[in-house]
């Protein structure tokens, strides 16, 4: 039978104990005192002067320099939390999507059962706005209060 005896004591010595319990106190302080600011950008979408209810929202710097951010459009508003460093006075390409229900039942597809249907959903707002979007805002570092979006529905 084999048996290993430690070389380390069974507590460290007072000294050393305080400079580790220093060093988490501060790792720790640093951790909840130094978490990143946050700021906010939101505001209105409508397309063909109607709400967009469920849908998605997204700026990606046109220089390409900094990260995009997005997120989900809600009953015709939308509300995206980031890192305060996260958004540059610069100017952004702006991706926008609806999604709405067509009223068609389709069958769900794998995992579901078969004869499982659901909901037909389909993309409503032109590509003019999202896969090939022309829409750009330019944003400041004193962000306006809302940035908001009217889309004429394409001709």
């Amino acid at each position: 039978m084999l048996t290993f005896k430690s070389r380390m004591p069974a507590s460290l010595p007072w000294p050393q104990s305080s400079v580790c319990c220093w060093l988490v106190c501060c790792a720790l302080s640093c951790i909840v005192g130094c978490s990143a600011q946050t700021t906010e950008i939101g505001g209105k979408v409508l397309y063909d002067n109607q709400p967009v209810q469920d849908g998605s929202i997204r700026f990606e710097p046109v220089d390409k320099q900094s990260g995009s951010f997005g997120g989900p459009i809600k009953e015709g508003n939308y509300l995206i939390k980031v890192a305060a460093t996260a958004i540059r006075p610069t100017k952004y390409l702006v991706r926008i999507d609806g999604m709405r229900k067509t009223g068609k039942q389709v069958p769900a597809g794998p995992p579901e059962p078969d004869g499982t249907l659901v909901d037909e959903i389909e993309s409503y707002i032109p590509a003019t706005y999202n896969t090939a979007s022309t829409l750009t805002r330019d944003l400041t570092a004193g962000l306006p209060a809302a940035v908001d979006f009217d889309l004429p529905r394409s001709k």
